[in-house]
């Protein structure tokens, strides 16, 4: 199973839930932490660790931050780097966390990975200048 958890910076995080609830309807398995100006690192960290627990080849996490560099990207990565069972991808927007929370219904974490690598330069665009 993967776990789909956006991180990121005010109310961004929880947004994206609500809106792509709008477009494809009730999902489960995704969770968001918001980081907010009240928040420290050491808090945040403190969420991350209730949110990312268990972690094995049956409970797979993948982490959806805003900006490489944040604090919830930085910490995120702390996870990722300490096992191989947890992705972090930043620069989340909606149609990739809907492409993330459809293949994350029947594939592993490694799978829905190489499928949001392939459609993610398809997610931005421009119209005309």
């Amino acid at each position: 199973m993967v776990k789909v958890l956006l991180a990121t910076h005010g109310q961004l995080a929880a947004g994206l839930v609500n809106s792509a609830k709008m477009l494809i309807g009730d999902f489960e398995n995704v969770d968001y932490i918001s980081f907010h100006e009240e928040m420290g690192i050491d808090q945040l960290n403190d969420v991350f660790e209730e949110k990312v627990f268990d972690i094995s080849e049956e409970k797979q996490y993948l982490i959806l931050c805003d900006i490489i560099g944040g604090s919830p990207f930085n910490v995120a990565s702390k996870f990722s780097f300490e096992n191989p069972n947890v992705a972090v991808f930043y620069g989340i927007n909606l149609p990739l966390l809907i492409e993330a929370i459809m293949h994350s219904k029947d594939k592993n974490l490694k799978e829905v990975v190489e499928e949001l690598l392939k459609i993610n330069k398809d997610t931005i665009g421009l119209s005309a200048i």
